[in-house]
């Protein structure tokens, strides 16, 4: 047989959709058995090596095919030929079936270019980013006494902070010395002086970046390690017979990425401010398990072992498409993951049960929307269906074409709302709308101002799922042809809330089935699910996750 992967069959995709969760589990593995090569430097702790991250490492992807190609073989395929546009992928495999023809476009120079654009990108980056440092800034800062330093983000163009993760909770404390309170995002590449200036100077809130307390030279220490720090044998490592000693490499090279920098720069940014006295009481990290969330947990353990750290997991997302947000024991074992974690669902409890740090019940700050919205009980005139999008292009790519080709083949009263994730780009969805007769529109803005105008929702790996199912509005859960992106039930979402569709003819299906829904009866169900999978803004629970 033929083996192309690029282009499975749909046995040969179902076969490595089944197999993914085990797959996962040994990619997980992996990692924690690299980790133990170095666990004192901060460079092999966060590289792209280590940090089961899929948005930045193409790592389980590959052993995704290593397995399959294992499985088939075992179950008595035989193999001729292999196409993989790969060129690692490509030497793993035949290294191990050197008479299996295996072949594909493949272009090292290519990937070597778009490496050294990268360093020569970071490279204008830290000369952008040490002239937007502020004296004035890292005078307050020092001057602040005793400090809670909270981790955000700073969204693009924007003339002032907008606390996009924590709904201005900071306002809600209780007795809580608001001046010792400063906001640290971690803001976007080539920001001004001026641009970060005019940003204070219109926010509310007391706000400082890395850049204030970072020396020329700490650009030079951050850049000269993307992709040149000492490293183990790779050819020692293997999964299922294939030595990994190719597909390591990449990854290693592939660590001058945006999130490494950041990361390296993270911890000198916490070194220079313990040099200059900055007394930190409590840094809130927003934990999303990326190479910068680790080098905080590490600089502050290294330089603030007294110091209280915290880290907030306050979203939701699907582990099973993103492994690397469930931090390890052997990640808190190196001191780059939170001792203490705070979740802002129950429903994340079951994925931290085996964790071995302290963890506490938080409010979900970006939900609280929640507590005051309400479905309505009557149906809307015509049948509308919201379509969120993960920060993911295939995602949006093959709902956008199974949506179009619903609409061609259906006669169905039906409005489609696309909408696409804040960050990802879109012109070419809105450009294409007005070929689906009016039936397909592009809406932008916060999502939950067309979330109670649904009568149902796609499935996606966002937190507008659950809020979704919170609300009472069902979800269908849409099965793109490759099983690339797969959602199993939610096991605590009863069935009149959750409908699957692995094709056309099953969507049209799911939908007529809603239509015949008691909406009494799915908000009954969602008001059941509102408080486990978010918790409520209490004033002691605030208190706990800032002070």
């Amino acid at each position: 047989m033929i083996l192309n992967l690029n282009e499975l069959t749909l046995e040969q995709s179902k076969l490595k959709a089944k197999l993914k969760k085990n797959v996962i589990a040994d990619y997980n593995a992996l990692t924690e058995q690299l980790i133990d090569y170095n666990r004192d430097s901060l460079e092999w702790l966060v590289c792209n090596v280590n940090s089961r991250s899929t948005v930045f490492s193409s790592m389980l992807a590959e052993l995704e095919s290593l397995r399959l190609i294992s499985e088939l073989i075992s179950s008595g395929e035989i193999i001729e030929e292999i196409i993989v546009d790969n060129d690692e992928l490509r030497k793993t495999i035949s290294n191990l079936y050197p008479k299996i023809n295996v072949h594909g476009k493949t272009s090292s120079l290519k990937n070597n270019i778009r490496l050294w654009k990268n360093n020569i990108r970071y490279g204008i980056w830290s000369l952008c980013s040490w002239l937007s440092g502020s004296k004035e800034r890292r005078n307050k800062v020092c001057r602040g006494g005793r400090l809670t330093i909270i981790d955000t983000f700073i969204a693009k163009k924007v003339d002032a902070y907008w606390d996009r993760f924590y709904g201005n909770s900071v306002d809600k404390l209780i007795d809580a010395p608001k001046e010792q309170i400063y906001f640290m995002p971690l803001y976007l590449p080539f920001a001004s002086k001026k641009q970060l200036d005019i940003i204070v100077a219109n926010s509310k809130e007391n706000l400082f970046f890395m850049s204030d307390f970072l020396l020329f030279k700490d650009y030079l220490y951050a850049w000269r390690y993307m992709g040149r720090f000492e490293k183990p044998d790779f050819a020692s490592y293997t999964y299922q017979g294939f030595s990994l000693q190719w597909l390591l490499g990449k990854a290693y090279k592939e660590s001058n990425q945006s999130y490494f920098y950041y990361a390296i720069l993270m911890e000198r940014a916490i070194m220079r401010m313990k040099e200059l006295d900055v007394d930190i009481y409590l840094f809130v990290d927003w934990f999303e398990n990326q190479s910068y969330d680790k080098s905080v947990y590490y600089a502050m353990h290294q330089y603030y072992p007294e110091a209280k750290v915290h880290g907030y997991m306050g979203f939701i997302a699907d582990s099973t498409i993103f492994p690397h947000i469930i931090a390890s024991n052997k990640e808190l074992f190196c001191h780059i993951a939170p001792k203490d974690i705070y979740l802002c669902s129950s429903y994340l409890l079951k994925f931290y049960q085996n964790y071995n740090g302290y963890k506490h019940i938080a409010p979900a700050l970006r939900n609280q929307e929640i507590y005051s919205s309400h479905r309505s009980t009557k149906p809307h005139d015509k049948f509308t269906l919201l379509v969120p999008f993960a920060l993911d292009n295939y995602d949006m790519e093959y709902k956008y074409e199974l949506l179009t080709d619903f609409i061609k083949s259906s006669n169905a009263n039906i409005n489609i709302l696309l909408k696409p994730h804040p960050d990802a780009n879109s012109s070419w969805m809105v450009s294409c709308t007005n070929k689906a007769g009016g039936k397909l529109e592009v809406v932008k803005g916060n999502v939950n101002s067309f979330l109670l105008k649904a009568d149902a929702i796609l499935a996606a790996n966002t937190s507008v799922m659950f809020e979704a199912l919170s609300l009472g509005i069902p979800v269908i859960n849409l099965k793109d042809p490759l099983s690339i992106i797969l959602f199993d039930k939610i096991e605590e979402v009863n069935e009149v809330l959750w409908y699957t569709a692995n094709n056309l003819a099953e969507l049209s299906d799911a939908i007529v089935r809603i239509l015949n829904l008691n909406i009494e009866d799915a908000m009954t169900e969602g008001y059941r699910l509102r408080n486990y999978f978010f918790t409520k803004l209490e004033p002691q629970l605030i208190f706990q996750l800032f002070t």
